[in-house]
């Protein structure tokens, strides 16, 4: 029996979006016996108003963005008081990754880092370790 996680994509690229999309919904996973239902948001904000109102197993989030980038997106999740506030965060970017000590612990736990370009195989094992929790609970 398959186990069902909702994931958002959250990045400014159309292609790049589509291609994350593409590999978590396209039985990157069904070896493992999970299936991938995958939203999409073009931008921070797009994504901050979706967090606010469902409910995610992780959100993908791409650092550099129009009008709300990765870093205040996550930030904003965790300061609302809603259903995605403890939800594992992956940080998808081409910048070198942040150094999470920088940042308060409470923010920046279960928050997972991957670099561009976007190598389908690391990409897949992020997402594993991301859900592993949620894997263990059921």
């Amino acid at each position: 029996m398959k186990k069902s996680f909702r994931v958002m994509v959250v990045e400014d690229d159309d292609d790049v979006r589509d291609l994350i999309a593409f590999i978590l919904e396209d039985g990157a996973l069904s070896d493992y016996q999970l299936e991938l239902v995958v939203d999409q948001a073009a931008d921070g904000l797009e994504a901050l108003n979706k967090a606010q109102e469902e409910d995610y197993d992780l959100i993908t989030v791409d650092m550099n963005m129009p009008r709300f980038d990765g870093l205040h997106l996550v930030s904003a999740i965790r300061d609302h008081n809603g259903p995605n506030q403890a939800t594992p965060c992956l940080i998808i970017s081409s910048d070198t990754p942040y150094h999470s000590s920088r940042y308060d612990v409470e923010t920046w736990s279960q928050v997972f880092w991957l670099e561009k370009p976007i190598d389908h195989k690391k990409l897949v094992h992020k997402v594993m370790l991301s859900l592993l929790p949620n894997l263990k609970a059921s």
